[in-house]
């Protein structure tokens, strides 16, 4: 009897399951399973930090996309909006990355699953925490497990108020797939990882480059990590050769006195050959400690041992080793210049300078313009022979030539293509070591008519508004382009924006340089007039390059007009630009010539 009332009550559920299961909003075959803003929630303002989402799928296909909004808290306005495509099998689990930049203001930041019907089927909020300040120092450790540097997070870089040190931990998997996300990250450490490609793919690989070159620091440890660091995708640039490892039986004399510390405690060690390119830190050339080598305006920094193993563990040893490494090295001179942009007015000024093109320029004024003067002296003509009229006839002709205008305006912006006009001023930095280079880019657009459209910049080129006053929101969508929508061109004012990008330079014929200058000569052309003259102007008072200043690699900078953004609309666009070009060594791919 029992196993027939048991045999009642297991029917009656699953009938009840399946009859009433679509009622149980919690219930979705679509899920997000894991949801994290930055690496150990660590980021900071006016910086690119990657939304880290795990997404499943249980017996369902899905495609559609993933959509990031950021509201402004104060104003309760929609301020950016970021996607990314996402397709799902019928049982799947995909991690994706979506970057958004991260206002200076308080916000409320949204996620939602978006299906190919525009129907919202997952919407979750995203909690915020205070944000790093930029003369922090952000530490992030890439590692199997959590190491005792994490001892240092949250601790002062120096002695002197400079800021603290925050230390992140992450795995190989789910390090960026580009350039961008590690924005907020000023270090890199990477113990005990493989590197090979079947663990880090190509497009984590690139970014991590990217990013060393445009000014970050990656830090290598040793010992057992030997195999890993030899056959990776770094070795080629490396400021050392990997020849072997070997047991040591006590610590170097050249770290034992530096940092107070002895131990007869065996350990591996790697034998490192120094390049020409490298520089010993630690040690000397015929036994190499920790040695560096420049990499574009980045860092990369070997260790013969694992800082992590004993000896090197100890306590007294880890606080003086990486308060050392941290306050010399941590952080290269481009990013300790980023401390400063808060206080920087070049966005304002060449915001300024973009807008160039006046509405007297544009078809459509010029044809108001015709016609209200032609009008006006049809008037004044009725109005001076009018007692030759009748009156009727007078008003009737008035009350015409409006209605002839305003049909002449609809036709126009129906009919008649709209053409949007582009300025674009950019920054090339141009490098010996790869054949990427990056790219800054300043744009002003405005159309001949009343125009909303779209603009695809290409692969993994980051896009902001240039000020903050601008009222519509920015729209990214992340794809194999870099698609701006809902832009809102119009004749009588100028949209600004920013553009960042990495670019390949084999994609190009070989580029020739206008008037070309050093260094040194800043300051004099940048009292020139002229565009040219005027954006030198703004960059050098404003310091935007100032990093040059410690820097000897830059040999040459020169101009050219020619545009290396890849930037593509259905409307038409008439394109004029200036780009200067900042080359740090002599490459048999470049030319220099003067300008006529």
């Amino acid at each position: 009897m029992n196993r027939i009332w048991s045999g009642f009550w297991i029917v009656l559920s699953v009938l009840v399951f399946f009859l009433l299961g679509d009622s149980f909003p919690s219930f979705s075959a679509i899920d997000i399973e894991s949801l994290e803003l930055g690496y150990d929630q660590l980021y900071k303002r006016n910086r690119w930090v990657p939304i880290r989402i795990l997404v499943t799928s249980y017996g369902e296909n899905f495609e559609g996309y993933i959509k990031a909004e950021v509201n402004s808290i104060s104003s309760g306005k929609l301020v950016e909006s970021y996607s990314i495509p996402l397709k799902l099998q019928h049982t799947d689990r995909q991690k994706r990355s979506i970057p958004i930049l991260l206002p200076s203001g308080r916000i409320n930041l949204s996620l939602q699953l978006i299906n190919s019907k525009n129907q919202v089927r997952i919407s979750r909020q995203i909690m915020v925490k205070i944000p790093r300040s930029l003369s922090d120092l952000f530490v992030l450790v890439v590692s199997s497990n959590r190491d005792r540097l994490h001892r240092l997070h949250k601790q002062p870089i120096d002695q002197k108020p400079n800021g603290n040190v925050f230390i992140g931990y992450v795995t190989p998997s789910d390090l960026p797939y580009n350039w961008k996300s590690y924005d907020s990250i000023d270090a890199l450490i990477i113990r005990n990882v493989p590197l090979s490609d079947p663990y880090l793919l190509k497009d984590q690989q690139t970014a991590m480059l990217d990013w060393i070159q445009n000014g970050g620091v990656l830090i290598l440890s040793g010992g057992r990590n030997f195999h890993a660091i030899k056959d990776s995708f770094l070795s080629p640039y490396l400021p050392v050769r990997l020849s072997s490892l070997q047991t040591a039986n006590e610590v170097p004399k050249s770290i034992s006195q530096r940092f107070d510390i002895s131990s007869k405690t065996p350990f591996d060690k790697i034998n490192l050959k120094l390049k020409p390119s490298g520089e010993v830190l630690i040690g000397d050339t015929n036994s190499i400690d920790v040695a560096k080598s420049m990499y574009g305006n980045g860092r990369i920094i070997n260790f013969s041992f694992d800082y992590a193993s004993p000896p090197f563990s100890e306590v007294p040893f880890t606080n003086q080793f990486w308060s050392f490494m941290i306050a010399n090295q941590g952080r290269s001179t481009r990013h300790n210049e980023y401390q400063f942009d808060p206080f920087r007015k070049h966005n304002e000024k060449i915001s300024k300078q973009l807008e160039t093109l006046k509405p007297k320029d544009l078809p459509l004024i010029k044809f108001i313009m015709l016609f209200l003067l032609m009008y006006l002296l049809f008037i004044g003509g009725f109005t001076f022979l009018g007692k030759n009229y009748e009156a009727k006839f007078f008003w009737l002709t008035s009350l015409f030539l409006p209605f002839l205008f305003s049909s002449a305006v609809i036709f126009w912006n129906i009919f008649v293509p709209s053409t949007i006009s582009v300025r674009q001023l950019s920054i090339l930095s141009v490098f010996p070591d790869r054949d990427r280079a990056h790219l800054q880019s300043y744009l002003g657009l405005i159309g001949s008519a009343n125009t909303k459209m779209s603009i695809d910049f290409g692969k993994n080129a980051f896009v902001q508004q240039l000020t903050s006053t601008t009222s519509s929101p920015i729209e990214l969508a992340w794809g194999k382009t870099s698609r701006l929508n809902s832009i809102n061109a119009g004749p009588w004012s100028v949209c600004p924006y920013f553009i960042e990008s990495f670019i390949d330079l084999q994609l190009f014929p070989p580029l020739k340089l206008e008037n070309k200058f050093n260094t040194s000569q800043m300051k004099l052309l940048a009292k020139q007039t002229g565009v040219r003259g005027e954006f030198l102007k703004i960059i050098n008072n404003e310091g935007v390059l100032r990093y040059l200043e410690t820097e000897d690699t830059v040999t040459k900078m020169g101009w050219t007009q020619r545009s290396f953004l890849p930037i593509s609309s259905k409307e038409k666009m008439k394109l004029s630009t200036e780009t200067l070009v900042l080359l740090y060594d002599t490459d048999s791919r470049l030319s220099t010539s003067t300008r006529d």
